[in-house]
């Protein structure tokens, strides 16, 4: 518990239950002008909830093996509501890898954890409610890609806003067909593709539909990368270092960001670097390969034609 409070900023206390473990957690106020919110408690200086949760000694965390297919797309389902989120689960399991969460909490800590491709949160749960997961996961540099889907039975527009305030991609109204939840989960994974790609090549995308907060995490990347682009030693256990990650959440991570594992980004950034310095700055083919932390020149052009369909020498 203290380590996911740590993760999003969260104040809190801890303490033992008769049936669990019990954690009184705090947030600062987000509003400078709160009005009354029957959905969370603005009035105050802080919008506290109250967890309550059993303690399992099981280590199980997905409804799937553990070898699976590596390229699957991680589901991770947050309902209370047992029941329905076995059903949601069982639904959707032959195309996606499936991962459950029985409240709010426990999401949050399994979406850092695991860095799933997408989020499906019932809204009205106890403790932390769908709103709040989704505000504190698109507000935390190492989940922020991850699109979120916000369930409810309550088409109030007011809970509509403030599922639209909390970043969450789609918000969808009870009862869903299946048939329209895959085919809402496809389209969004899709937009997210198509996103991250014009991110990361300066291509114009449309993302009418879809709501889209900037990735921190990517401009930082860059920025640590700018630094460190030179240095041939570089490796995916460093760069977890420097952005402060896990190894697993920064290969998720990136994965998730780029479409490349980490070598593979950092071998791209290389190479964009050096084709910049051979275009623009009409350094030799053999001045931009050292300069970009390439110490084997055949290597670099191999590379470099793999990448961009042409050898150094003839980029212009």
């Amino acid at each position: 518990y203290e380590a996911i409070c740590d993760t999003f900023n969260i104040h809190t206390r801890v303490v033992e239950s008769d049936n669990g473990l019990a954690a009184i957690i705090g947030m600062p106020r987000r509003s400078e002008n709160p009005v009354e919110d029957d959905f969370l408690d603005e009035y105050s200086l802080w919008s506290t909830f109250q967890i309550a949760e059993t303690i399992s000694h099981s280590n199980e965390i997905s409804s799937v093996p553990l070898h699976h297919d590596p390229d699957q797309k991680i589901i991770l389902i947050i309902e209370d509501n047992q029941e329905v989120g076995k059903f949601l689960a069982k639904s959707l399991e032959n195309e996606y890898r499936i991962v459950q969460a029985f409240n709010g909490f426990d999401g949050l800590r399994k979406a850092v954890t695991l860095i799933p491709d997408i989020i499906l949160s019932d809204i009205h749960m106890p403790g932390v409610s769908g709103i709040e997961v989704a505000r504190l996961i698109k507000n935390d540099e190492k989940t922020s890609h991850i699109p979120i889907v916000l369930i409810t039975a309550d088409a109030f527009e007011a809970n509509k806003i403030r599922a639209i305030e909390s970043g969450a991609d789609e918000i969808l109204i009870k009862p869903v067909s299946l048939k329209e939840l895959r085919v809402r989960i496809a389209t969004i994974l899709k937009k997210k593709r198509r996103f991250f790609k014009a991110a990361i090549t300066g291509q114009e995308v449309d993302t009418e539909g879809t709501t889209i907060i900037k990735d921190k995490f990517l401009e930082k990347l860059d920025s640590i990368m700018n630094e460190h682009f030179g240095n041939e030693d570089l490796s995916v256990e460093e760069l977890g270092e420097l952005v402060g990650m896990s190894l697993r959440q920064l290969q998720r991570k990136i994965k998730a960001v780029t479409g490349r594992l980490p070598n593979g980004y950092i071998r791209y950034y290389r190479l964009q670097r050096a084709k910049e310095m051979i275009r623009d700055h009409k350094m030799s083919v053999s001045e931009a390969a050292y300069a970009s932390g390439f110490s084997n020149l055949s290597y670099f052009a191999k590379c470099f034609k793999d990448e961009f369909g042409e050898l150094p020498s003839n980029t212009n």
